[in-house]
């Protein structure tokens, strides 16, 4: 709450003033929660990603379902080793996402002729799944 308004009731001194301060900070308390509510949602979706990783035999290949999710995506190549960080930037810009970025947000695919052609190491799209507050 700004000093100015805590300054205002002590000024007045009105009880409908200081009803309405409360209801106010109330209303930012109530926002604040619901943020961090979102941000532990996502917390909390990293770990089992993280687990699921972990436990995941490597050197296979194997086709997963995954529940429908919200996508951005640019076309973009990029080859390991490149600087991620302007794709990821050019991306933010292109669906005028501000928020932080969590960690396994960021992913990138490899077209189907690279993929045919045993070439690993050049993606051809970077993608960003989408969540709630994003």
């Amino acid at each position: 709450m700004p000093i100015s308004e805590i300054k205002d009731f002590f000024n007045y001194r009105e009880i409908d003033t200081l009803v309405e301060m409360l209801k106010k900070q109330k209303d930012e308390v109530a926002k604040k929660k619901r943020e961090l509510e979102i941000i532990e949602t996502k917390i909390l979706r990293r770990l089992v990603q993280i687990e699921d990783a972990v436990s995941t035999t490597l050197d296979k290949i194997s086709e997963v379902k995954l529940p429908e999710m919200r996508v951005a995506y640019l076309r973009h190549e990029y080859v390991i080793g490149d600087d991620i960080e302007l794709p990821i930037t050019e991306l933010r810009n292109s669906y005028g996402i501000n928020g932080e970025i969590f960690l396994g947000k960021i992913g990138v695919s490899i077209s189907i002729s690279n993929l045919s052609a045993h070439n690993f190491d050049k993606y051809s799209n970077v993608f960003m799944v989408l969540e709630e507050g994003d």
